[in-house]
């Protein structure tokens, strides 16, 4: 996991605030730029999001806003502002990096490492989505990572050679989706 820009954390911290949990990204981004921030918070698993227009108990949003989606800050993501916050804090001390969170809206797994617990990472992330039961389209993988199809495909073919058995298959809504099955005994 890496550390949080100013304005990741700043937005965060905002976030972590708010009773609804909702993300606001800075006016001064707009376009690529905007989603670029978005896809950077979601691939770190700080953010999810959400199209019910409120990601907390604030009660029911406004029709018009159900339908856009919108950004809501993670267990993580309060994890690592609170982290963040305490490292600022302390001047001599150095604080351990933050175990991570258990968190059913963030897709990354509890990978066995061999020196130590997982990273947080983009490949983690791919992993993660592709061993959900319904697995994941193109383009879920794209929206997760921020990366174009070439390189999702191409992240595809590396974890096969690194031995993963992945599966494409069609389902009943005609979009193809990739899946992370156990590899069987030959």
């Amino acid at each position: 996991m890496s550390k949080p820009t100013k304005m990741q954390t700043n937005v965060l911290s905002a976030a972590s605030k708010r009773t609804d949990a909702t993300i606001t990204v800075p006016p001064e981004l707009k376009g690529a730029a905007k989603r670029a921030f978005a896809v950077g918070l979601i691939g770190q698993g700080w953010a999810r999001e959400t199209r019910n227009g409120h990601g907390g108990p604030a009660g029911p949003a406004p029709a018009e806003a159900q339908s856009r989606p919108s950004l809501v800050i993670t267990a993580l993501g309060r994890q690592v502002i609170t982290w963040h916050h305490e490292a600022e804090s302390a001047v001599t001390v150095v604080s351990p990096a933050p175990k991570q969170v258990a968190d059913s809206s963030t897709c990354l797994p509890e990978l066995p490492a061999e020196n130590g617990p997982a990273k947080a990472t983009k490949q983690a992330l791919v992993i993660g989505l592709l061993t959900r039961p319904e697995g994941a389209s193109c383009d879920e993988l794209i929206t997760a990572t921020g990366w174009l199809p070439h390189t999702v495909r191409a992240a595809l073919v590396r974890l096969r050679q690194k031995g993963l058995s992945i599966v494409l298959s069609r389902g009943e809504d005609e979009i193809s989706r990739y899946r992370l099955v156990e590899a069987t005994a030959a």
